[in-house]
């Protein structure tokens, strides 16, 4: 189905990707901290609902970008983890830097 509204997933999972993009991403873990991050262009996540219910969703475009992002939280990654290096150093560098002016 088709996503729409409020959505809740219990143990989501991704169970099908299709094509790839890269754009600028960021996270309200890193206030201010973007960089370019790949994705799938299309996703298809399978979880339940709040009431148990198995339930799959399709999406493309920033709602496939947002999937793969709150997935990526459940694993214990943070968007830069998907960069090449050097666009990840600069990110990382940029934190640092920001966190020290912040003291």
């Amino acid at each position: 189905r088709e996503a729409s509204g409020l959505m809740t997933f219990i143990n989501p999972e991704m169970i099908a990707t299709e094509g790839r993009v890269q754009e600028d991403e960021g996270c309200l873990s890193l206030p201010g901290m973007y960089g370019p991050t790949p994705r799938a262009a299309h996703v298809v996540l399978r979880g339940m609902n709040r009431t148990g219910e198995v339930v799959e969703v399709e999406a493309e475009g920033l709602l496939a970008r947002a999937f793969q992002h709150e997935l990526d939280h459940l694993q214990g990654m943070l968007f830069f983890n998907r960069m090449g290096p050097a666009a990840r150093d600069l990110v990382i560098r940029k934190f640092k830097r920001a966190q020290r002016q912040r003291r």
